[in-house]
């Protein structure tokens, strides 16, 4: 056979030599045929007392970090956005939710975030690594300058690398004991 750029290749033939063009792989194959529909997101405060979110009252860069997590998380299939915009609080003057750069995430795939950890079973483990999931998410969106949840705190910092806020005040420990239950995501 012929010697060209694909290395050798079939026998010459009228239409010129025969080799192989770009391979596709099957998950390409599988990415484009059938994507997974994105996560179903519910916009519902589990504390009565206060309004549920709304995703129109977001920043738009913050609609749209929502919609990827829909699309891009992998695992992840329902997700409940318990707190969007809130009023400002003087008491907390710098907090992301105040103008809409912020949500928090109470549940994931059916499982509550404060149960992740010790909930047992097939929908259990699917839900334990969609949060895995939206963690390496978080971390690797240049947009997202904070994550706190069950597994600790991360702020970006100036140098664009998310890592472990070095908590030293009373009210950071107060901050990270509160999300014990639900994941923040703020921009």
């Amino acid at each position: 056979g012929a010697h060209g750029w694909y290395g050798t290749t079939g026998s010459a033939s009228s239409t010129g030599p025969a080799h192989r063009g770009k391979v596709t792989l099957p998950n390409e194959v599988r990415g484009k045929a059938s994507p997974r529909p994105p996560a179903k997101v519910t916009w519902k405060n589990d504390d009565r007392t206060r309004p549920d979110p709304k995703q129109d009252d977001l920043k738009p860069e913050m609609q749209d970090a929502v919609e990827r997590i829909k699309e891009e998380v992998p695992k992840l299939d329902t997700v409940n956005v318990n707190s969007g915009r809130r009023p400002f609080d003087p008491a907390n003057p710098n907090d992301p939710h105040a103008d809409g750069r912020a949500v928090d995430i109470n549940n994931i795939n059916g499982v509550r975030v404060v149960n992740l950890e010790t909930a047992t079973g097939p929908e259990a483990e699917r839900a334990q690594e969609a949060a895995a999931n939206l963690e390496k998410w978080a971390k690797n969106e240049p947009k997202i300058k904070q994550l706190i949840g069950p597994t600790g705190w991360l702020e970006r910092g100036s140098d664009g690398v998310m890592r472990p806020k070095q908590l030293t005040k009373p009210k950071d420990f107060k901050t990270l004991d509160e999300h014990k239950n639900h994941y923040h995501i703020g921009m």
